[in-house]
């Protein structure tokens, strides 16, 4: 019975987390209606960009912010001088 319910809890914490990335790229595409130039987005950590990345790709969030924006990104470990 605990595993069932631990699985379950697991189930609605990934589900959660795909309509809160979701939201956060329609947040950011109505952004890109508003701001006349470009954008930068700040994520906390690469773990959650790689983790967004991946969900707007599959769902075609990116190639919409493509289409108003160049969207480019960063590697871990790369440094601005």
């Amino acid at each position: 019975m605990y595993q069932a319910s631990a699985i379950r809890y697991h189930v609605i914490i990934a589900l959660t987390l795909c309509y809160q990335i979701t939201e956060l790229g329609q947040i950011l595409f109505n952004f890109t209606n508003l701001v006349p130039d470009g954008m930068v987005v700040f994520v906390p950590s690469y773990a959650f960009l790689n983790t967004i990345k991946k969900h707007w790709e599959t769902s075609g969030m990116l190639s919409k912010f493509a289409a108003k924006k160049a969207v480019r990104g960063v590697r871990p470990g790369l440094r601005y001088l």
